[in-house]
């Protein structure tokens, strides 16, 4: 932005994981266990997200509401030029909660906001993440949020940008969450076990690729592997249409693509979005993954 111009682009987001899985699958899990005044969550907290000032546009905002099948939950509230929005994901092992506004709020309205987040479910940890563009708008204080402690927070603020991060930690000790110990991990499918990579043939590094031979092998090799377990996979007799999609997944690249994550973003907490792709075998793979670290 030019010096001193001020504009009211902001996002504010509270995320809960290590949810208590006992109350969030029945609250977003599966619809027989689910209670009627849990139809409409967003609808039901609003007023303790955004508060019932009848002046406030917030008041005005058009909510639109969908659970997820099997499982599974996600949310917005549209105000003006402003939003809302709520994802949940209620699962042991992978549980996690994001309420995110685009609102602009005085430290008043962020403490409100950061405490209603919380009564969406009981959880282990909070963390609140702030954003403004305008960093004259900016205060970056951590909220006091009844329940929790102020573990960790850090922000900077620039002539581009402001951002703070504040991380938080359940005070009275753990919740009924599931423990990873108790957890029953899914099988992954036949199909989607990653093929062996074949021989490959002595490698010719071409210019201008200055890469490492190592790492040219290793993407040379999966390639292979990819050709060799789509022919496997489209060779048996009565499994798949010619014209129908499907998807192979090799491990090893994810195996990959983490250690490069944690190598890069050590001090960064990845999550992974289970509705986005619910295989067995990716979440799986993730979870053993993650279990290493």
């Amino acid at each position: 932005l030019p010096k001193d111009e001020i504009i009211d682009h902001f996002s504010t987001q509270v995320a809960l994981t290590n949810l208590d899985t006992t109350e969030s699958m029945r609250r977003f899990g599966n619809a027989v266990n689910r209670k009627t005044e849990d139809e409409f969550p967003l609808k039901n907290m609003w007023k303790d997200l955004h508060g019932d000032e009848k002046r406030h546009p917030a008041n005005n905002a058009k909510l639109d509401e969908c659970f997820f099948k099997p499982i599974g939950y996600s949310a917005n509230g549209v105000f003006g030029r402003n939003y809302t929005t709520v994802h949940i994901t209620p699962q042991p092992g992978c549980s996690y909660l994001s309420v995110e506004t685009s609102m602009p709020m005085n430290r008043e309205a962020r403490q409100r906001f950061a405490e209603g987040a919380g009564k969406w479910c009981s959880s282990d940890t909070m963390a609140v993440t702030e954003f403004a563009l305008s960093s004259k708008l900016f205060t970056g204080a951590a909220p006091e949020v009844p329940g929790f402690e102020l573990r960790r927070s850090t922000q900077t603020a620039g002539q581009a940008f402001a951002c703070a991060h504040h991380h938080y930690e359940r005070a009275s000790g753990l919740t009924a969450a599931t423990p990873s110990s108790a957890l029953s991990t899914p099988q992954p499918s036949p199909m989607l076990r990653p093929a062996p990579a074949p021989a490959s043939p002595p490698l010719v590094l071409r210019q201008p690729d200055s890469r490492p031979e190592a790492i040219l092998a290793e993407e040379l090799a999966g390639r292979q592997a990819a050709t060799v377990a789509a022919e496997r996979v489209l060779a048996q007799p009565g499994e798949f249409d010619v014209d129908s999609p499907i998807v192979l997944l090799d491990t090893t690249i994810l195996r990959r693509q983490v250690d490069r994550w944690f190598r890069l973003l050590p001090r960064v907490e990845p999550f992974y979005a289970v509705k986005c792709n619910p295989n067995p075998a990716l979440v799986k793979a993730l979870w053993e993954m993650w279990q290493e670290r």
